[in-house]
């Protein structure tokens, strides 16, 4: 039990110093046993612009190149057409709701719409934090790539 304590503050210690890089204060509270550092830890916040995952940025860019208008299945194509590979719906419409909880998408139902049994279309925005943040991951993108695309054509 008691390297297990030891651990735990070594990994809160942790959480303190990264908290002290410019995060924000913890707002709930750990077990008792191991909530050696009360009000003080602190958790690592999200990077701002949020980092995007391949996927996600598959999702925001097709969106962007779909354009006004744009709503799911048009969008699912895209991102197919584009990779040259199917997409699983269920993976891309979780996707769609993880970036619209982040606040990089934004979804509203098109009540006008018919013909789809009663169901609207889901119309589909990237916000201006979500072009900043595909922004962000393309610049870094570009600049991990600097110097080595002459090691990586193809020789066909």
């Amino acid at each position: 039990m008691a390297t297990i304590i030891a651990s735990v503050q070594s990994v809160l210690a942790c959480i303190v110093a990264i908290g002290s890089l410019g995060t924000k204060r913890a707002t709930t509270r750990l077990h008792p046993a191991v909530d050696l550092l009360g009000s003080d830890a602190y958790y690592a916040s999200m990077a701002n612009p949020p980092l995007l995952g391949t996927f996600e940025q598959l999702v925001l860019a097709a969106i962007v190149q779909v354009g006004d208008g744009a709503y799911p299945p048009p969008v699912l194509a895209r991102i197919e057409r584009s990779t040259g590979r199917a997409v699983n719906r269920g993976s891309f419409y979780v996707s769609l709701d993880r970036l619209e909880r982040k606040n990089l998408l934004r979804s509203r139902p098109d009540e006008g719409a018919s013909g789809r049994a009663g169901r609207p279309r889901r119309h589909l925005e990237v916000t201006e934090e979500g072009l900043a943040a595909l922004r962000h991951a393309r610049n870094s993108l570009l600049a991990s790539w600097d110097g080595i695309e002459t090691l990586l054509r193809d020789e066909t």
